[in-house]
Protein backbone atom coordinates (compact mmCIF):
# COMPACT_ATOMS: atom_id res chain seq x y z
CA UNK A 1 0.00 0.00 0.00
CA UNK A 2 1.81 3.19 -1.37
CA UNK A 3 -1.52 5.44 -1.37
CA UNK A 4 -1.89 7.87 1.11
CA UNK A 5 -5.57 9.67 1.68
CA UNK A 6 -6.44 12.32 3.52
CA UNK A 7 -10.25 12.82 4.48
CA UNK A 8 -12.17 16.06 6.01
CA UNK A 9 -10.75 15.25 9.51
CA UNK A 10 -7.26 15.56 10.32
CA UNK A 11 -6.28 11.88 10.53
CA UNK A 12 -5.04 10.01 7.02
CA UNK A 13 -4.44 6.48 6.23
CA UNK A 14 -2.32 4.11 3.36
CA UNK A 15 -5.03 3.55 1.16
CA UNK A 16 -4.70 -0.01 -0.71
CA UNK A 17 -7.54 -1.90 -2.31
CA UNK A 18 -10.86 -0.48 -3.26
CA UNK A 19 -14.23 -1.83 -4.37
CA UNK A 20 -16.83 0.46 -6.13
CA UNK A 21 -20.61 -0.64 -7.48
CA UNK A 22 -22.96 1.18 -8.84
CA UNK A 23 -23.75 4.62 -10.59
CA UNK A 24 -26.03 6.51 -8.57
CA UNK A 25 -25.63 8.95 -5.70
CA UNK A 26 -27.73 7.59 -2.18
CA UNK A 27 -29.01 10.26 -0.37
CA UNK A 28 -28.73 7.47 2.29
CA UNK A 29 -25.40 6.32 3.39
CA UNK A 30 -24.39 3.55 5.89
CA UNK A 31 -20.76 3.43 7.55
CA UNK A 32 -19.51 0.47 8.60
CA UNK A 33 -15.72 0.20 10.45
CA UNK A 34 -14.31 -2.92 10.41
CA UNK A 35 -11.64 -4.95 11.20
CA UNK A 36 -10.75 -8.26 10.88
CA UNK A 37 -14.31 -9.42 10.75
CA UNK A 38 -14.49 -12.14 7.91
CA UNK A 39 -16.70 -14.56 10.53
CA UNK A 40 -18.90 -11.70 10.99
CA UNK A 41 -19.77 -8.92 8.21
CA UNK A 42 -21.10 -11.41 5.71
CA UNK A 43 -24.08 -11.19 8.26
CA UNK A 44 -23.77 -7.25 8.33
CA UNK A 45 -24.23 -6.80 4.59
CA UNK A 46 -27.05 -9.31 4.29
CA UNK A 47 -29.24 -7.52 7.19
CA UNK A 48 -28.27 -4.30 5.32
CA UNK A 49 -29.21 -6.28 1.84
CA UNK A 50 -32.50 -7.14 3.16
CA UNK A 51 -33.99 -3.83 4.34
CA UNK A 52 -37.73 -2.82 4.05
CA UNK A 53 -39.63 0.60 4.10
CA UNK A 54 -42.18 0.59 6.95
CA UNK A 55 -45.14 -0.79 4.77
CA UNK A 56 -42.31 -3.90 4.18
CA UNK A 57 -41.08 -2.90 0.62
CA UNK A 58 -37.60 -3.08 -0.36
CA UNK A 59 -36.20 0.26 -0.66
CA UNK A 60 -35.72 1.55 -4.26
CA UNK A 61 -32.52 0.81 -5.64
CA UNK A 62 -29.96 3.72 -5.68
CA UNK A 63 -31.41 5.36 -2.79
CA UNK A 64 -29.22 3.50 -0.27
CA UNK A 65 -25.31 3.41 0.08
CA UNK A 66 -23.18 1.13 2.04
CA UNK A 67 -19.64 2.19 2.84
CA UNK A 68 -17.34 0.08 4.65
CA UNK A 69 -13.55 0.85 6.05
CA UNK A 70 -11.74 -1.93 6.48
CA UNK A 71 -9.07 -0.89 8.69
CA UNK A 72 -5.91 -2.92 9.19
CA UNK A 73 -7.06 -6.01 8.50
CA UNK A 74 -5.01 -9.05 8.56
CA UNK A 75 -7.58 -11.62 7.70
CA UNK A 76 -10.22 -12.01 4.36
CA UNK A 77 -12.50 -9.50 5.35
CA UNK A 78 -12.36 -7.56 2.28
CA UNK A 79 -12.63 -10.76 0.27
CA UNK A 80 -15.92 -11.99 2.37
CA UNK A 81 -17.48 -8.18 2.32
CA UNK A 82 -16.49 -7.91 -1.75
CA UNK A 83 -18.45 -11.32 -2.24
CA UNK A 84 -21.27 -10.24 0.19
CA UNK A 85 -21.55 -6.57 -1.13
CA UNK A 86 -22.67 -8.24 -4.29
CA UNK A 87 -26.35 -8.89 -3.11
CA UNK A 88 -26.51 -5.21 -1.91
CA UNK A 89 -28.98 -3.18 -4.16
CA UNK A 90 -27.59 0.08 -4.24
CA UNK A 91 -24.32 1.74 -4.64
CA UNK A 92 -21.09 0.21 -2.66
CA UNK A 93 -17.93 1.45 -1.88
CA UNK A 94 -15.09 -0.83 0.04
CA UNK A 95 -12.26 0.33 1.11
CA UNK A 96 -9.30 -1.71 2.27
CA UNK A 97 -6.63 0.84 3.96
CA UNK A 98 -4.32 1.27 6.84
CA UNK A 99 -4.29 4.02 9.30
CA UNK A 100 -1.60 5.60 11.56
CA UNK A 101 -1.00 4.07 15.02
CA UNK A 102 -2.79 7.24 16.56
CA UNK A 103 -5.76 6.64 14.58
CA UNK A 104 -5.98 2.82 14.58
CA UNK A 105 -8.91 2.24 17.08
CA UNK A 106 -12.72 2.44 17.36
CA UNK A 107 -13.38 6.31 16.69
CA UNK A 108 -10.60 6.70 14.32
CA UNK A 109 -11.74 3.83 12.35
CA UNK A 110 -15.87 5.07 12.61
CA UNK A 111 -14.52 8.35 12.18
CA UNK A 112 -12.97 7.95 8.53
CA UNK A 113 -15.32 5.32 7.57
CA UNK A 114 -18.41 8.66 8.69
CA UNK A 115 -16.20 11.14 6.32
CA UNK A 116 -16.07 9.10 3.52
CA UNK A 117 -19.95 8.59 3.77
CA UNK A 118 -20.16 12.86 4.24
CA UNK A 119 -17.60 13.24 1.37
CA UNK A 120 -19.70 10.67 -0.55
CA UNK A 121 -22.90 12.55 -0.08
CA UNK A 122 -21.10 15.99 -1.04
CA UNK A 123 -20.44 13.77 -4.59
CA UNK A 124 -24.14 13.72 -4.87
CA UNK A 125 -25.16 17.31 -3.89
CA UNK A 126 -26.97 16.01 -0.66
CA UNK A 127 -27.15 18.45 1.72
CA UNK A 128 -30.17 17.21 3.46
CA UNK A 129 -28.09 13.75 3.54
CA UNK A 130 -28.38 11.30 6.08
CA UNK A 131 -24.99 9.32 7.62
CA UNK A 132 -25.97 6.11 9.40
CA UNK A 133 -23.48 3.82 11.18
CA UNK A 134 -23.36 0.22 12.60
CA UNK A 135 -20.39 -2.06 13.27
CA UNK A 136 -19.49 -5.05 11.20
CA UNK A 137 -20.49 -7.61 14.16
CA UNK A 138 -23.77 -6.30 14.08
CA UNK A 139 -27.14 -7.12 12.05
CA UNK A 140 -29.71 -4.62 11.77
CA UNK A 141 -33.07 -5.42 11.72
CA UNK A 142 -35.05 -5.31 8.85
CA UNK A 143 -36.73 -1.84 9.02
CA UNK A 144 -33.57 -0.10 10.82
CA UNK A 145 -32.94 1.87 8.10
CA UNK A 146 -36.70 3.24 7.65
CA UNK A 147 -37.33 3.41 11.52
CA UNK A 148 -33.94 5.90 11.22
CA UNK A 149 -35.68 8.31 8.88
CA UNK A 150 -38.97 8.26 10.25
CA UNK A 151 -37.07 9.27 13.14
CA UNK A 152 -35.04 11.97 11.25
CA UNK A 153 -38.34 13.09 9.63
CA UNK A 154 -40.05 13.96 12.65
CA UNK A 155 -37.37 17.11 13.00
CA UNK A 156 -34.03 15.52 15.05
CA UNK A 157 -31.24 15.73 13.91
CA UNK A 158 -29.87 12.35 15.40
CA UNK A 159 -31.31 9.18 15.99
CA UNK A 160 -29.86 6.76 18.96
CA UNK A 161 -30.67 3.20 18.39
CA UNK A 162 -31.24 0.45 21.06
CA UNK A 163 -28.61 -3.14 20.27
CA UNK A 164 -29.94 -6.61 21.34
CA UNK A 165 -27.23 -9.43 21.92
CA UNK A 166 -27.12 -12.20 19.27
CA UNK A 167 -29.34 -15.01 20.99
CA UNK A 168 -26.60 -17.62 20.14
CA UNK A 169 -24.07 -15.73 21.56
CA UNK A 170 -26.28 -15.16 24.75
CA UNK A 171 -26.61 -18.52 25.46
CA UNK A 172 -23.07 -18.93 25.82
CA UNK A 173 -23.35 -16.48 28.46
CA UNK A 174 -23.38 -17.78 32.23
CA UNK A 175 -26.49 -16.38 34.23
CA UNK A 176 -24.87 -13.95 36.44
CA UNK A 177 -24.42 -12.11 33.33
CA UNK A 178 -27.81 -12.27 32.13
CA UNK A 179 -29.40 -11.89 36.05
CA UNK A 180 -27.38 -8.62 36.43
CA UNK A 181 -28.09 -7.61 32.80
CA UNK A 182 -31.83 -7.74 33.41
CA UNK A 183 -31.95 -6.02 36.94
CA UNK A 184 -29.67 -2.83 35.46
CA UNK A 185 -31.69 -3.23 32.32
CA UNK A 186 -35.17 -2.73 34.49
CA UNK A 187 -33.97 -0.06 36.37
CA UNK A 188 -32.62 2.03 33.56
CA UNK A 189 -36.15 2.35 32.05
CA UNK A 190 -37.28 3.72 35.33
CA UNK A 191 -34.82 6.33 36.14
CA UNK A 192 -35.13 6.91 31.77
CA UNK A 193 -39.23 7.14 33.19
CA UNK A 194 -38.52 9.53 36.00
CA UNK A 195 -36.74 12.00 33.81
CA UNK A 196 -39.03 12.21 30.77
CA UNK A 197 -41.40 13.25 33.85
CA UNK A 198 -39.41 15.87 35.11
CA UNK A 199 -37.33 16.65 32.20
CA UNK A 200 -39.50 16.08 28.94
CA UNK A 201 -38.13 16.76 25.92
CA UNK A 202 -40.44 17.28 22.97
CA UNK A 203 -38.18 15.65 20.81
CA UNK A 204 -37.10 12.94 22.69
CA UNK A 205 -40.78 11.76 24.05
CA UNK A 206 -40.94 8.76 26.28
CA UNK A 207 -40.81 5.84 25.37
CA UNK A 208 -37.59 6.26 24.98
CA UNK A 209 -34.15 4.53 26.23
CA UNK A 210 -30.72 5.77 27.49
CA UNK A 211 -28.19 3.64 24.96
CA UNK A 212 -26.05 5.61 22.41
CA UNK A 213 -24.28 2.41 20.81
CA UNK A 214 -21.85 2.82 18.17
CA UNK A 215 -24.18 -0.09 16.32
CA UNK A 216 -26.88 1.96 15.73
CA UNK A 217 -26.45 5.93 15.27
CA UNK A 218 -27.47 8.46 12.79
CA UNK A 219 -26.64 11.61 12.17
CA UNK A 220 -28.00 14.45 9.02
CA UNK A 221 -24.98 15.40 6.99
CA UNK A 222 -25.87 19.00 7.88
CA UNK A 223 -25.68 18.15 11.45
CA UNK A 224 -22.69 16.38 11.11
CA UNK A 225 -20.56 19.09 9.37
CA UNK A 226 -21.70 21.56 12.74
CA UNK A 227 -20.02 19.51 14.80
CA UNK A 228 -16.90 19.07 13.17
CA UNK A 229 -17.43 15.01 12.72
CA UNK A 230 -17.55 12.17 15.04
CA UNK A 231 -15.05 12.80 17.70
CA UNK A 232 -12.00 11.18 17.41
CA UNK A 233 -11.08 9.25 20.13
CA UNK A 234 -10.03 6.01 21.14
CA UNK A 235 -13.19 4.38 22.84
CA UNK A 236 -16.61 6.00 23.94
CA UNK A 237 -16.88 7.66 20.27
CA UNK A 238 -20.55 7.19 20.19
CA UNK A 239 -21.49 8.45 23.20
CA UNK A 240 -19.19 11.47 22.54
CA UNK A 241 -20.91 11.95 18.79
CA UNK A 242 -24.32 12.43 20.83
CA UNK A 243 -22.83 14.62 23.16
CA UNK A 244 -21.30 17.04 20.78
CA UNK A 245 -24.79 17.08 18.98
CA UNK A 246 -26.37 18.29 21.72
CA UNK A 247 -23.86 20.78 22.70
CA UNK A 248 -24.37 22.35 19.05
CA UNK A 249 -28.27 22.93 20.61
CA UNK A 250 -29.10 19.90 17.94
CA UNK A 251 -31.82 17.51 18.98
CA UNK A 252 -30.97 13.59 19.33
CA UNK A 253 -33.77 10.86 19.48
CA UNK A 254 -33.09 8.26 21.45
CA UNK A 255 -35.86 6.00 19.59
CA UNK A 256 -36.54 1.96 20.93
CA UNK A 257 -38.17 1.34 17.39
CA UNK A 258 -34.65 1.61 15.85
CA UNK A 259 -33.03 -2.15 16.48
CA UNK A 260 -29.97 -4.06 15.92
CA UNK A 261 -28.63 -7.13 17.08
CA UNK A 262 -24.75 -7.08 17.95
CA UNK A 263 -22.27 -9.53 18.90
CA UNK A 264 -22.00 -10.99 22.17
CA UNK A 265 -18.71 -11.91 22.11
CA UNK A 266 -16.10 -11.83 24.65
CA UNK A 267 -12.79 -11.18 22.43
CA UNK A 268 -13.32 -8.19 20.89
CA UNK A 269 -12.02 -5.49 18.32
CA UNK A 270 -12.23 -2.62 20.15
CA UNK A 271 -11.15 -1.15 23.30
CA UNK A 272 -13.67 0.01 25.24
CA UNK A 273 -16.66 -2.07 23.33
CA UNK A 274 -19.47 -4.33 24.21
CA UNK A 275 -17.11 -7.06 24.55
CA UNK A 276 -14.72 -5.20 27.08
CA UNK A 277 -18.45 -4.80 29.28
CA UNK A 278 -19.52 -8.80 28.94
CA UNK A 279 -16.28 -9.94 29.94
CA UNK A 280 -16.01 -7.16 32.76
CA UNK A 281 -19.53 -8.33 33.88
CA UNK A 282 -18.53 -12.40 33.54
CA UNK A 283 -15.16 -12.05 35.15
CA UNK A 284 -16.55 -9.55 38.14
CA UNK A 285 -20.25 -9.93 38.37
CA UNK A 286 -20.04 -7.36 41.61
CA UNK A 287 -18.30 -4.44 39.48
CA UNK A 288 -19.83 -1.05 39.57
CA UNK A 289 -23.02 -0.44 37.21
CA UNK A 290 -22.96 2.30 34.56
CA UNK A 291 -22.83 6.22 36.20
CA UNK A 292 -26.36 6.73 34.71
CA UNK A 293 -27.76 3.90 37.09
CA UNK A 294 -27.52 6.30 40.38
CA UNK A 295 -29.55 6.23 43.79
CA UNK A 296 -33.21 7.58 42.86
CA UNK A 297 -33.41 10.06 44.75
CA UNK A 298 -30.21 11.60 43.69
CA UNK A 299 -31.90 11.01 39.93
CA UNK A 300 -34.74 12.86 41.19
CA UNK A 301 -32.63 15.86 42.01
CA UNK A 302 -30.48 15.68 39.16
CA UNK A 303 -33.31 15.33 36.83
CA UNK A 304 -35.97 18.28 38.61
CA UNK A 305 -33.15 20.80 38.07
CA UNK A 306 -32.06 19.76 34.67
CA UNK A 307 -35.97 20.29 33.65
CA UNK A 308 -36.42 23.40 35.77
CA UNK A 309 -32.99 25.04 34.80
CA UNK A 310 -33.89 23.82 30.46
CA UNK A 311 -37.18 25.50 30.89
CA UNK A 312 -35.09 28.63 32.28
CA UNK A 313 -32.62 29.27 29.82
CA UNK A 314 -35.32 28.30 26.89
CA UNK A 315 -37.02 31.66 28.14
CA UNK A 316 -34.13 33.41 28.64
CA UNK A 317 -34.29 33.68 31.98
CA UNK A 318 -31.46 31.43 33.41
CA UNK A 319 -29.73 34.29 34.71
CA UNK A 320 -32.22 36.57 36.22
CA UNK A 321 -32.05 35.27 39.39
CA UNK A 322 -28.94 33.49 41.22
CA UNK A 323 -30.81 31.87 43.69
CA UNK A 324 -30.67 28.16 42.22
CA UNK A 325 -27.08 28.76 41.82
CA UNK A 326 -26.83 28.56 45.77
CA UNK A 327 -29.65 25.68 45.74
CA UNK A 328 -26.68 23.80 43.67
CA UNK A 329 -23.77 24.76 46.11
CA UNK A 330 -21.77 26.62 43.35
CA UNK A 331 -19.18 28.66 44.18
CA UNK A 332 -19.32 32.34 43.34
CA UNK A 333 -16.17 32.03 40.95
CA UNK A 334 -18.05 28.93 39.33
CA UNK A 335 -21.00 30.43 39.47
CA UNK A 336 -19.47 33.50 37.77
CA UNK A 337 -17.53 31.55 34.77
CA UNK A 338 -20.64 29.66 34.06
CA UNK A 339 -21.12 29.58 29.71
CA UNK A 340 -24.74 31.29 29.90
CA UNK A 341 -23.94 32.09 26.09
CA UNK A 342 -24.01 28.21 25.02
CA UNK A 343 -26.41 26.06 24.64
CA UNK A 344 -28.07 24.08 27.66
CA UNK A 345 -26.17 21.40 27.23
CA UNK A 346 -23.02 23.04 27.63
CA UNK A 347 -24.59 25.08 30.67
CA UNK A 348 -25.44 21.69 32.28
CA UNK A 349 -22.46 19.64 31.77
CA UNK A 350 -20.54 22.38 33.15
CA UNK A 351 -22.90 22.63 36.13
CA UNK A 352 -22.87 18.72 36.83
CA UNK A 353 -18.85 19.14 37.13
CA UNK A 354 -19.20 21.87 39.68
CA UNK A 355 -22.18 20.99 41.60
CA UNK A 356 -21.74 19.03 44.96
CA UNK A 357 -25.42 18.69 44.55
CA UNK A 358 -25.17 17.16 40.81
CA UNK A 359 -22.06 15.00 42.19
CA UNK A 360 -22.70 11.05 41.16
CA UNK A 361 -22.50 8.10 43.32
CA UNK A 362 -21.60 4.94 42.07
CA UNK A 363 -24.11 1.62 42.48
CA UNK A 364 -23.12 -1.87 43.08
CA UNK A 365 -25.76 -4.57 41.59
CA UNK A 366 -26.81 -5.33 45.39
CA UNK A 367 -27.87 -2.15 45.78
CA UNK A 368 -30.65 -2.24 42.50
CA UNK A 369 -33.37 -3.88 44.55
CA UNK A 370 -33.72 -1.19 47.15
CA UNK A 371 -33.33 1.78 44.23
CA UNK A 372 -35.63 -0.04 42.12
CA UNK A 373 -38.53 0.18 44.96
CA UNK A 374 -37.47 3.96 45.59
CA UNK A 375 -37.70 4.31 41.68
CA UNK A 376 -41.06 2.71 41.41
CA UNK A 377 -42.29 4.48 44.29
CA UNK A 378 -41.70 8.24 43.04
CA UNK A 379 -42.98 7.10 39.61
CA UNK A 380 -46.25 6.48 41.16
CA UNK A 381 -46.54 9.92 42.17
CA UNK A 382 -45.48 11.18 38.89
CA UNK A 383 -47.71 9.08 37.03
CA UNK A 384 -50.86 10.22 39.01
CA UNK A 385 -50.33 14.01 39.33
CA UNK A 386 -47.59 15.13 36.94
CA UNK A 387 -48.51 18.74 37.63
CA UNK A 388 -46.44 18.89 40.97
CA UNK A 389 -43.69 19.18 39.21
CA UNK A 390 -43.50 23.15 38.28
CA UNK A 391 -43.67 23.38 34.27
CA UNK A 392 -44.41 27.06 33.12
CA UNK A 393 -41.34 29.22 33.09
CA UNK A 394 -43.43 31.58 35.57
CA UNK A 395 -44.27 29.12 38.22
CA UNK A 396 -40.20 27.54 37.94
CA UNK A 397 -38.45 30.87 38.27
CA UNK A 398 -40.60 31.37 41.58
CA UNK A 399 -39.87 28.10 42.76
CA UNK A 400 -36.35 28.29 42.04
CA UNK A 401 -36.58 31.73 44.39
CA UNK A 402 -38.40 30.09 46.67
CA UNK A 403 -36.15 27.43 47.50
Amino acid sequence: MTRRERCHHDGDFYLGRRYFTGTHSPAIIVAVPARNEAERIERCLAALANQRDLNGTPFPDGRVGVLVLLNNCTDQSFEVARSASRRLPGSVRLYDVVMDAKDSHAGGARRAAMDLAAEWLDEGCYADGLILTTDADSEPKSDWIAANRAAIMQGVDGVAGASELDPDDARLLPDIFHARGRIEAHYESLLTELFSHLDPRPHDPWPRHASEPGASLAVTLQAYRAIGGLPCIAFGEDGALVAALERGGMRVRHDPAVRVVTSGRIAGRAQGGVADTIRIRCDFPDALCDPYLEPARNAFVRGLWRGRLRTLHAGGLLGVSSAWMDRLGLQPDDARQLPMGKSFAVIWGELERVSPRLARRPLTPRDLPGQIHTAKVTLQRLRRAPEWVPRGQGDIQQSVVDK
